[in-house]
């Protein structure tokens, strides 16, 4: 049991649970214990997903109420992936681990027992880090928009790591253990050289199968990769870390990648002066990240930087803290872009924001040829097309006649089937479609094929909401 301390706009739910109920959006609201112990440990969950709320140990809780000054914390994302949110553990209002998603049964804990502190997912170790803290923690928090909750919060003080026992006698020797399963086959041995050209085989169907994507990284769409066998297309990957043997990637009809990833904001000026160390963007002075194309940026966002003096630094990145009067904003470059073997010369990328002008809506390619060294090549990004209107942004043409079309298709509304023209003047062969990430649908797959014609393609949306599509279609 502990005495609960709120700012003006959180309201206590019951002895467990607190929830922000008013105030304008921002890290300005907090609940804090008025006890505090040298080894202790909490537990919660969070009520609501969607809400960015950071919950954890602090040795200062009376300082402010923004998660900068939480020393030890876990941070509830507001990034709904299907019907999950990003799980992060900051320290002093830096990003030091990403921890999977999380739901509203996800149980976060962390303890400190005088030498590690230690952070639990769901009864699991994932974060040990040892500190000699040397004064009292207190629960504390941090909520950035009404309705985010916290439920089932448990806080108190836990015993300290005892000395370590003396060394007992050697026990006797064991019996000789059962013999052990045989071997692992060794490794495949060289490819042998390329035989002659066999004789031209009858024809075939052409049915190119689709290999299932599973789990995309955060902010990927998409990269889609042909590849030609006997003269033939042989099938679409969806995003994958690994090309399988055999496949080659076709960008506009050449050697290279088509990589669709989404970020919130593009840059349309320089950022303020900053410092790069390895892959990550440090401001030079304390202050706010400034507006980034008539937006302000949340801890979190994806950002397209594409206007920097120095451009080896350009690439997408995510924002680690927004900075404030005393601390530095601060991004490290994305999973999606942070290897030189992530980028290439044609990816495209989204903007979902900024000025209508500039950034709204956009679709930018990475412009530089390969080869491309990270942090070292200039990244060059031109923007590909831009406006709120249904575009199709891209048109392949393979050496086998075969065309592939891709566009994306606005606001579908919930429940409802549209029609959008796939342009390639015969029924499709294969139709593929992928709903927007950053959108929350429910039930399972949201969206299907109804039909196809010689002009258009049917779109069903059966989810509970409106949503944006991305589609592709291939021709006979």
């Amino acid at each position: 049991m502990f005495t609960w301390n709120l700012s003006a706009n959180m309201k206590q739910l019951s002895q467990s649970s607190v929830e922000r109920v008013g105030g304008a959006a921002g890290w300005s609201e907090q609940a804090y214990s008025s006890e505090g112990w040298r080894t202790a440990f909490l537990s919660a969950q969070f009520g609501v997903m969607g809400n960015n709320v950071m919950v954890g140990l602090n040795s200062d809780p009376t300082l402010d109420a923004s998660y900068a000054s939480l020393d030890y914390a876990w941070f509830g994302t507001g990034t709904p992936l299907e019907g999950k949110a990003l799980l992060q553990i900051y320290e002093s209002s830096v990003l030091v681990q990403e921890v999977g998603t999380y739901d509203t049964n996800t149980k976060v804990e962390i303890t400190y027992d005088g030498v590690n502190v230690r952070y639990y997912k769901d009864g699991v170790l994932v974060r040990t880090k040892a500190r000699a803290i040397g004064t009292a923690l207190y629960f504390d928090s941090s909520f950035n928009e009404n309705l985010g909750k916290l439920v089932n919060v448990r806080f108190g003080p836990m015993g300290e790591t005892g000395a370590s026992g003396a060394t007992g006698p050697q026990g006797a020797s064991g019996a000789i253990g059962l013999t052990g399963p045989q071997g692992a086959s060794g490794a495949n041995g060289l490819t042998g050289g390329t035989g002659p050209q066999g004789p031209v085989g009858p024809g075939n169907s052409w049915k190119p199968p689709v290999i299932a994507s599973g789990s995309l990284p955060s902010g990927v769409l998409g990269d889609v990769r042909l590849s030609e066998q006997d003269g033939e297309l042989y099938g679409i990957l969806s995003a994958s870390a690994t090309v399988p043997s055999g496949w080659t990637r076709l960008s506009s009809g050449a050697s290279g990648a088509l990589a669709l990833l989404t970020v919130r904001l593009a840059t349309a000026a320089a950022l303020p002066a900053n410092t790069r160390e390895g892959n990550v963007l440090t401001a030079n002075a304390n202050g706010e990240l400034a507006a980034i194309n008539g937006r302000t940026a949340a801890v979190g966002n994806l950002i397209l930087v594409r206007n920097e003096v120095t451009e080896a630094n350009n690439g997408i990145y995510r924002v680690n803290s927004v900075g404030g009067a005393g601390s530095k904003w601060q991004m490290t470059r994305d999973a999606s872009m942070d290897t030189s073997a992530k980028c290439f010369p044609g990816m495209l990328i989204t903007s979902q924001e900024g000025s209508p002008e500039v950034g709204e809506d956009t679709i930018w390619i990475l412009a530089t040829n390969a080869p491309i060294v990270l942090n070292t090549t200039a990244l060059t990004f031109t923007a590909k097309a831009g406006g709120p209107a249904d575009q199709k942004f891209l048109q392949l043409f393979t050496p086998t006649t075969k065309r592939v079309n891709f566009g994306i298709k606005n606001a579908i509304a919930k429940e409802s089937t549209v029609e959008v023209a796939h342009g390639l003047g015969g029924a499709p062969n294969f139709v593929s479609l992928t709903p927007e990430l950053i959108e929350t649908v429910a039930g399972g797959l949201p969206v299907y094929v109804v039909e196809c014609t010689t002009s258009v393609i049917k779109i069903r949306n059966q989810s509970a909401k409106t949503i944006n599509v991305y589609w592709m279609a291939i021709s006979t």
